[in-house]
């Protein structure tokens, strides 16, 4: 089901326009037919149909601003429906209606698709085929049985669709809130250990010192003691309380060290664990020679992006490019999702630029309706590798 979804997204843009085309072939060959100067205007309906096709379903976002573009298509491929029997284009707007988000506008798009049916199918019989209502009955409700039967098809088909991206969104949730709980146990665990030795090896080591110096004054009138090597003790002692403040300063400042390529395959298992996405990832090995900060700086970015791809634009395959060549740092992150025409900064595209920009790096986003989603960082000049 996944799989011929999936295909179908990647096809139905192609296939809307295959068939518009299909119609007006049918409108030239009912014109050669009759000579009918009326069909000249099906053109015009078909041409129209074209442009909105292209404003509605590429430029447009379906829940705003696009219901009137909607009725308009709804009405003009029944009209060429009523004429030249061509339905194909109109049961493909019943599977867009789906697509819209706000039920309210969706079940009276649905109702007002199913009444210019009705209505198509009464002018078609009675009309056109001049063909008495009784007589056209049967054929008429088997036609609305079909159009029910599609309906319930489709209705089943995106229900699925819509508890599947709740799961995947619920999923990448869950992954968020774990890749934020293992940095905060990270965290907390270091700044526990940073405090554990500070209260009790750092007052020990005090508590030797201030020894050291009573035993120190004690002695200092006696010949027979060596007082050269109290002073050592001393200075022994003192070295060491140097270098326990160091490291607790070090233990709560960084996370140490990691493997960049280690760390990023499990953020990458996460995802395929749940066959929630499927992610393409190049790695330069010469990446491992960077510092910790930059190396945290494409985690996070990585992170961020990839819960982003599943959560909002609905993807199934994301390309994680990093590669380093000449001291230039460079991160290409790419999906096939929904995308958008007009990219608008949240909190988290606003944390990879400022990621970035405190590197001295820069960030550019780009993007296209049904065309992904694109993130490409570079950080350049030898600052950034240890």
């Amino acid at each position: 089901m996944e799989k011929l979804i999936n295909l179908w997204q990647f096809i139905k843009p192609k296939i809307r326009y295959i068939f518009l085309i299909m119609i007006a072939i049918s409108i030239y060959n009912y014109y050669n037919l009759s000579k009918n100067t009326a069909y000249l205007l099906l053109y015009l309906v078909n041409i129209l149909l074209f442009i909105l096709s292209f404003l509605l379903f590429e430029k447009s976002n379906l829940d705003d601003g696009s219901i009137k573009f909607f009725i308009m298509c709804i009405l003009c491929s029944a009209f060429i429906f009523v004429t030249v029997k061509s339905n194909f284009y109109y049961f493909m707007l019943m599977d867009d209606l789906f697509d819209i988000k706000n039920k309210d506008k969706r079940k009276i798009l649905i109702f007002i698709h199913f009444s210019s049916f009705i209505v198509s199918l009464l002018i078609m019989y009675s009309v056109i085929k001049r063909i008495a209502l009784l007589d056209s009955i049967i054929s008429i409700l088997l036609l609305i049985l079909y159009y029910c039967i599609a309906l319930l098809i489709l209705f089943i088909i995106h229900k699925y669709k819509d508890e599947r991206d709740k799961l995947k969104l619920l999923n990448s949730k869950l992954i968020e809130y774990s890749f934020k709980e293992k940095d905060f146990a990270i965290s907390s665990e270091r700044d526990r250990i940073s405090q554990e030795l500070h209260d009790s090896l750092g007052h020990l080591l005090m508590a030797l010192s201030m020894n050291v110096k009573y035993v120190k004054s004690k002695v200092s009138k006696e010949k027979d003691v060596d007082y050269h090597e109290i002073e050592q003790i001393e200075d022994l002692v003192q070295e060491s309380i140097k270098t326990l403040r160091g490291t607790v300063y070090s233990l709560r400042k960084l996370n140490g060290n990691f493997n960049l390529k280690e760390e990023l395959n499990k953020v990458i298992g996460k995802f395929d664990n749940l066959n929630m996405v499927s992610i393409l990832f190049d790695y330069d090995d010469e990446i491992e020679n960077c510092s910790v900060n930059i190396k945290n700086i494409l985690i996070a970015t990585i992170k961020e992006a990839i819960t982003n791809s599943v959560k909002h634009g609905n993807s199934s395959q994301i390309h994680i490019s990093i590669s380093l060549e000449h001291y230039t740092l460079k991160l290409a992150i790419e999906d096939n999702g929904s995308g958008c025409s007009n990219i608008v900064k949240s909190n988290g595209l606003n944390g990879i630029s400022n990621r970035f920009k405190s590197a001295g790096g820069n960030v550019t986003f780009s993007s296209k309706k049904q065309k992904g989603f694109k993130i490409v960082a570079t950080i350049e000049g030898s600052a950034s590798v240890d």
